[in-house]
């Protein structure tokens, strides 16, 4: 078996500070590296050192965000879209770690190291932005107007969750959603909106955003596909 493992990685210099330090422990230490069957990203044995990189790039460069790589990428840049980094270059967490980042590829073959190589994640990444990549990710694939708006039972179902943990525990916090809902089987992602968490439940073919309130951070809004009209609201 020939495994592909790839690890990102700043220049330690870039950690002695403080905002980058973060950056790098909250949002990309624990999905830093990834290793894969090389045969499950269609390169060949005889693959060369430029051929293994055109590969990657090629995953970027048609958006194909079934590919596990592309899946990795993007979950980092969603972590890192809730830093702001002052040190170095200015920016956003996201444009930081592709601008600043680089990204180890070693190829193993029997246990043994027969490829190495470290490019930066800007190089790789060519002309494609974190915004670019990260809505792409986040699009849900060949979906119509009609089958995106959520059935009334599935907000119902979803809705329970919340009220079954409020039975039990007597309060809700809105921090525990994204494990709640894991626990419970749902797809979860998470991002930052005008300042407030938010959280995505994905069921059927959209999204059921739940919100942070401007006001208190228990009173929730859930707003069921962003077309069909259909909200409703209350203090849980």
């Amino acid at each position: 078996m020939i495994n592909i493992q790839l690890k990102v990685r700043f220049p330690d210099e870039y950690l002695k500070y403080d905002d980058i330090e973060s950056l790098w422990h909250y949002s990309i230490e624990n999905s830093s590296n990834i290793t894969v069957e090389f045969a499950d990203l269609g390169f060949e044995l005889n693959n060369t050192n430029e051929s293994i990189i055109i590969g990657f790039c090629k995953i970027f460069e048609d958006g194909d965000k079934t590919n596990i790589l592309y899946k990795w990428i993007a979950d980092i840049l969603i972590e890192c879209e809730k830093y702001y980094v002052k040190n170095i270059q200015p920016m956003n967490g996201e444009d930081f770690f592709i601008f600043h980042s680089l990204i180890q590829f070693r190829v193993i073959q029997n246990g043994e190291t027969v490829i190495e190589i470290e490019k930066p994640t800007d190089e790789l990444l060519d002309d494609c932005s974190a915004e670019e990549i990260v809505s792409n990710y986040r699009t849900p694939s060949n979906i119509s107007s009609e089958s995106s708006e959520m059935s009334p039972d599935n907000i119902l179902l979803i809705k329970n969750v919340l009220e079954k943990e409020l039975n039990l525990n007597g309060e809700l916090s809105f921090f525990s959603f994204e494990n709640l809902y894991k626990e419970n089987g749902f797809e979860i992602i998470e991002s930052p909106q005008d300042g407030h968490l938010r959280f995505e439940i994905k069921i059927e073919n959209t999204y059921l955003a739940i919100a942070s309130s401007d006001v208190a951070p228990r009173e929730i809004e859930f707003i069921v596909s962003s077309f069909s009209g259909y909200k409703i609201s209350g203090n849980w």
